[in-house]
C-alpha cells in the first residue's frame, strides 16, 4: 500500500504488454491480475490518505509486482510512477461527513481521529511509524 493520495503508473506496454502487476481483493483474500493490455493503459493505485479523505469510499489498494510466471514473460520493465502527497503543512480535512461508525472504523484502521486537525506531515509520520513498528535496525 501507499500512504499518500494516489500512485499513477504508466507502464511500458510496448515492451511488456502483460506486466505481472497484481491487486489484492481483500473480500476474497486473493490477488487479481492487473495486466497492461495496450499502450494507453494507466494503472492508478489509491493510497491510504485518499481512503481517509473519502471515508473509505475509495479504499486504498494493496498491490505488488510479481515475478514473471515463465521465462518467456521475463522482460525488461519500465514504468513512470507519480506519487501524489500534499505539502507537509497542508491541513487534512475529510471530504465527506459519514457519521460515527465510519469515523470509528477510520480511527481503528489508521490510528488517527478523523475529527481532530491533522497535517499531511503528521499523517505521513503516523503511517510510517505504523508501517515500521517493531522493526529492529541492525
Amino acid at each position: 500500500k501507499d500512504v499518500g493520495g494516489l500512485q499513477i503508473l504508466i507502464p511500458s506496454a510496448a515492451i511488456e504488454p502483460s506486466a505481472p502487476a497484481e491487486a489484492h481483493q481483500e473480500s476474497q483474500k486473493r490477488w487479481l491480475d492487473a495486466p497492461v493490455t495496450s499502450s494507453d493503459t494507466v494503472l492508478v493505485n489509491i493510497g491510504d490518505l485518499m481512503e481517509f479523505w473519502t471515508g473509505g469510499r475509495f479504499p486504498s489498494t494493496i498491490h505488488r509486482v510479481s515475478l514473471p510466471k515463465t521465462q518467456e514473460d521475463a522482460r525488461e520493465r519500465f514504468s513512470i510512477a507519480y506519487f501524489l502527497h500534499p505539502d507537509d503543512d497542508v491541513l487534512l480535512e475529510r471530504l465527506t461527513e459519514d457519521g460515527d461508525d465510519v469515523n470509528a472504523r477510520l480511527k481503528a484502521r489508521f490510528g488517527v481521529d478523523p475529527n481532530e486537525p491533522l497535517t499531511a506531515k503528521q499523517w505521513l509520520e503516523t503511517r510510517l511509524a505504523a508501517t515500521y513498528a517493531g522493526r529492529k535496525d541492525e
